[in-house]
């Protein structure tokens, strides 16, 4: 979390735990990766917890690397692709569906954008104002795109209320370009991680999916024999 160790800790056990409840309230494989969010995000607040404790104390400098890389890697290569692919997959609407796969195809393309830029940079961590900054950098266009993959699909999906989430993930993406510009990354994963709390109430009083338009967007039902 941007704010200290303790909150970090404390924020990832709390998460965490609603994260684990959210998973055991789905009972459609489909959802499950909907409702692995809030873990992942909890493992990112966990990991910044250490990264403070590496400002004040001496910690193992591969345990500092490994934090940084994981927080980043989830930050930058996973919800690219975990946030699309895990609603598409669960997508009962057949157009919007395909539309979701696309926007699955494009945070793949993301992800490797991303590789390239991570490999010709040193990326350091540092702390500014009490937030934590990671210093690194890439195209302006590109993390505008970063935003709208992650964002618009949860716009697009017909699940009951999902969208709100993405309406309360983007203002707190506007919130945060807004007033934390130069610790985005740190202050933007912060506030989704809380709003994930969202998705125990989404995913645990949802109606029914009919899952078997999603099955049949691959697997089309064969005509029965008289």
């Amino acid at each position: 979390m941007c704010f200290s160790a303790e909150a970090s800790f404390v924020g990832g056990a709390v998460i965490g735990s609603i994260g684990i409840a959210t998973l055991r309230t789905v009972s459609m494989p489909i959802l499950r990766w909907l409702a692995l969010i809030p873990i992942m995000l909890a493992l990112q607040q966990f990991s910044e917890g250490i990264l403070w404790i590496s400002f004040t104390h001496e910690i193992p400098l591969w345990l500092v690397n490994v934090c940084k890389y994981v927080y980043l890697t989830i930050a930058f290569l996973v919800w690219p692709l975990w946030i699309p692919f895990s609603v598409a997959i669960a997508e009962p609407n057949r157009t919007r569906a395909l539309i979701l796969w696309g926007f699955t195809g494009v945070g793949l393309i993301l992800d490797i954008l991303f590789i390239i830029f991570a490999l010709s940079q040193q990326i350091g961590v540092v702390t500014i104002n009490h937030r934590i900054v990671y210093l690194g950098s890439a195209p302006p266009d590109l993390l505008w795109a970063y935003g709208i993959i992650i964002i618009v699909p949860l716009l697009i999906s017909s699940i009951p209320n999902l969208a709100w989430f993405g309406v309360v993930i983007g203002i707190l993406a506007a919130i945060t370009t807004y007033f934390y510009i130069y610790a985005f990354v740190s202050v933007w994963c912060f506030f989704s991680a809380i709003a994930s709390l969202m998705l125990y109430y989404i995913l645990k009083n949802k109606s029914t999916v009919t899952c078997r338009l999603v099955r049949n967007l691959f697997l089309p039902e064969k005509p029965r024999q008289q």
